[in-house]
């Protein structure tokens, strides 16, 4: 079970003007998060304190001023040191933004972008996220315009992706066939009560070898994958106003104490501060 972060503060932040574009203020001190997966990409801006940043079976390093890049499906946790604190801002892009502006760069067709480097010290790409952070958070007289926050993101990505982004392959994106079956299932329906049986049978292996067949290929176990598929299902019913407790029977949760639990665990915050952005 994850320990309740100290002297925690999180804002989330949604953009009307950007549809599919979503940013996050965190300031941790002491463990937040398990390990978990965002069907988004994530580009992030650390503004202060150090961290061992888990990434797919990796330990990175991560100090201020360096840019954070997470793939869609990738594994990770990010922490402050013990007895230290950790303040950053995460952008969670929808895929449908970098295909747009992947064609832009390089063409039609030009494939699924994947970024290749997950931590950048590269003070020009942290100050074009930087800027555009700022664009989206002014409020009242001094709000940006959409066409200032479009500019401001499309720069920012096309930065990125032509200097740190690769194509990826079917591997890197599906996993083995098996997986991918198993995967389907539960992306079809992830409030649903599959049992395991029904796991090796969309697998066409036995149990054991289904489980190992699917940690392999998204490093999670098929549970953890199917509850992070419920906060992300969660978090697009809040956002649309839905009630927690409607929101916890509708992603298949056992109750809402259990619901708002497991989505502090995954987020780092309450579906209250969520729901506040």
């Amino acid at each position: 079970m994850a320990r309740t972060p100290l002297h925690s503060h999180v804002v989330f932040r949604r953009e009307p003007d950007l549809p599919g574009f979503e940013v996050r203020y965190s300031r941790y001190g002491g463990y937040a998060f398990r390990k978990h997966t965002h069907a988004a990409y994530c580009v992030g801006v650390v503004e202060s304190g150090e961290s061992d940043f888990y990434l797919d079976g990796r330990v990175l390093r991560t100090k201020p001023g360096d840019v954070v890049c997470i793939n869609p499906g990738q594994v990770h946790a990010c922490n402050p040191d013990p007895g230290s604190a950790m303040i950053y801002r995460m952008a969670y892009i929808s895929p449908l933004w970098i295909a747009r502006v992947g064609e832009d760069l390089f063409g039609p067709g030009a494939g699924t972008f994947c970024f290749a480097c997950p931590v950048l010290d590269d003070r020009d790409i942290a100050v074009a996220f930087e800027t555009l952070f700022a664009a989206t958070a002014r409020q009242g007289a001094m709000a940006a315009d959409v066409l200032e926050k479009e500019s401001l993101l499309v720069s920012a990505l096309g930065r990125l992706m032509s200097r740190f982004s690769d194509v990826a392959t079917p591997a890197d994106v599906g996993g083995n066939d098996p997986a991918r079956a198993v995967r389907a299932l539960l992306d079809a329906d992830p409030a649903g009560r599959h049992s395991l049986d029904d796991l090796a049978r969309a697998a066409g292996h036995g149990r054991f070898h289904t489980l190992r067949l699917f940690r392999e290929a998204y490093g999670l176990p098929p549970h953890a994958y199917r509850t992070q598929l419920r906060v992300e299902m969660a978090k697009a019913l809040l956002a649309r106003g839905a009630s927690i407790a409607d929101t916890a029977q509708e992603t298949g949760f056992v109750d809402q104490s259990h619901f708002t639990r497991v989505f502090r665990e995954h987020t780092g915050a309450t579906p209250n501060q969520y729901q506040a952005g």
